[in-house]
This record gives C-alpha cells, sequence and structure tokens, in this order.
C-alpha cells in the first residue's frame, strides 16, 4: 500500500533552461562598508562594522559559532 498516491510530484532539483551561463557572474562585487545589523530594536548587534569586498567570480563560505550572525 502507497500513502503517496495523489501527491503533486516536486519540482526538479535543476531546470536546464534557467540555469545561468557557466562564466556568470561576469562582472560586479559586493562591498560591505562598517555595516552593523541587529535582529530588532531591543537585541544587541548581532554584526559590528563589518567590512568585506567579494570581487567578481569570487568564492567564499561564511563560517562561525552557533548564533554568530552566520545566516544574518
Amino acid at each position: 500500500m502507497s500513502f503517496l498516491i495523489g501527491l503533486p510530484q516536486e519540482a526538479p532539483d535543476f531546470i536546464e533552461e534557467t540555469k545561468p551561463p557557466k562564466d556568470w557572474p561576469e562582472s560586479g562585487q559586493i562591498e560591505f562598508r562598517d555595516y552593523s545589523v541587529a535582529y530588532n530594536e531591543k537585541s544587541g548587534l548581532v554584526l559590528r562594522d563589518l567590512n568585506a569586498r567579494i570581487k567578481p567570480k569570487e568564492k567564499i563560505g561564511i563560517v562561525g559559532r552557533t548564533g554568530a550572525g552566520k545566516s544574518t
């Protein structure tokens, strides 16, 4: 007996027609200057005075302890 009868099929993981070109992005960068952020007005800062420059085609990784603000 299958419990999956009647459920809609999920979308595929990748849709070839909508994939960006292999050389994308060709240019552009992301830059943070003295960036600080808090989750709300009552909490303290979770990021303070962040300075970072991510160059075109550069790959980065964000690491840190639980609660360090990585997802922010």
